[in-house]
């Protein structure tokens, strides 16, 4: 498969479960985008390391993926906002 219809198929999954309120099954895809998102972060700073352009045009996007990896889920059912 390419490597962008993965992601895609588990955020369409995860998307579905969450609204289904299935939410081992959300966490499980969610835990997978989150580690592919952290492994091609990691990628991504180890082949731009020697390059100060590189590391200057990918400051930005890197920057937003580790916001979106670092932010929490956000709680659902009964007990949100005790």
């Amino acid at each position: 498969m390419p490597q962008l219809t993965l992601p895609r198929r588990h955020a369409a999954h995860a998307g579905r479960y969450g609204y289904a309120k299935q939410f081992k099954r959300y966490r499980r895809e969610f835990k997978i985008l989150r580690n592919r998102l952290s492994r091609l972060v990691r990628n991504i700073r180890r082949k731009t390391a020697n390059d100060p352009a590189l590391r200057e045009i990918f400051a930005v996007p890197l920057s937003r993926a580790d916001q979106v990896w670092r932010q929490g889920q956000h709680k659902q059912g009964p007990h949100r906002g005790r």
